[in-house]
């Protein structure tokens, strides 16, 4: 998991203080899952959407304790519920940078990192991050998913379906480094490996596309996954992830 971003902390921090009860009016939602996918385009820094969205809430309950005004107790000290969890050093700059500057002034901050076409109803973002529920298609390897408007590769690859049609053809092993969660962790982590979209189905610019299991998704461990998708606006290939491997051996 990457570290955390100063731009990332300052969001949370601007969600714990502005957010009161709901998230902060600027934003134009009451739903804090909205609120947070909001900020994904410009700050996953490699994460899926489940963990950007767990991230970003966590940062945000560490400040609430902050601010007595908010309805959330946010992080306490253990043992003492009463005073708020003592911050880390990079929140606690966030919270002295920020302490005498203006709400406006915040937002004009943290307004860049926003993306208020990311519009989605509370209904749309609880099935992007639950499994698929779809019945499932026995000797199929194309199939059709992505909608425009869900513009985030990994919502998608949350879909049973595909995954298990994914895992059948190419294994549980990683494409890239081969690792196997199982060989490794043993039985807790039997049947887990991150799935793939080689190519992003944001950058499909029809409403929907077939996804072909053979050549479209490939298994890849969670850290070889991560450096694929380190860079917002370019995907490491298979091929250059394979050199990056073998330059370090």
């Amino acid at each position: 998991m990457p570290a955390r971003s100063a731009e990332l902390i300052n969001v949370g921090y601007f969600l714990s203080r502005e957010g009161k009860i709901n998230p902060p009016v600027e934003l134009g939602t009451t739903n804090w899952l909205q609120a947070y996918m909001m900020f994904y385009e410009s700050l996953n820094d490699g994460r899926t959407p489940s963990q950007f969205q767990n991230s970003l809430k966590n940062v945000r309950d560490q400040f609430d304790g902050y601010f007595p005004d908010t309805l959330r107790e946010g992080w306490k000290i253990k043992n003492n519920p009463i005073l708020p969890a003592k911050l880390s050093a990079q929140l606690k700059s966030t919270y002295e940078n920020f302490e005498s500057v203006h709400s406006d002034g915040v937002w004009r901050i943290i307004k860049p990192y926003s993306d208020f076409s990311f519009q989605f109803s509370k209904q749309e973002l609880n099935d992007a991050f639950q499994p698929q529920k779809n019945e499932f298609f026995d000797e199929i390897t194309v199939l059709s998913e992505g909608k425009k408007k869900v513009r985030i590769s990994t919502f998608i690859e949350r879909n049973q379906k595909i995954r298990r049609l994914a895992i059948e053809q190419h294994g549980l092993n990683c494409a890239a480094c081969g690792f196997n969660f199982q060989n490794f962790y043993g039985e807790f982590a039997k049947g887990f490996i991150e799935i793939h979209h080689v190519i992003p189905l944001h950058r499909e610019l029809k409403n929907r596309r077939e996804t072909n299991i053979l050549t479209d998704l490939i298994p890849l461990c969670s850290n070889c996954h991560s450096v694929v998708h380190r860079k917002k606006d370019h995907v490491v290939s298979l091929e250059g992830l394979l050199k990056m491997i073998n330059r370090t051996k």
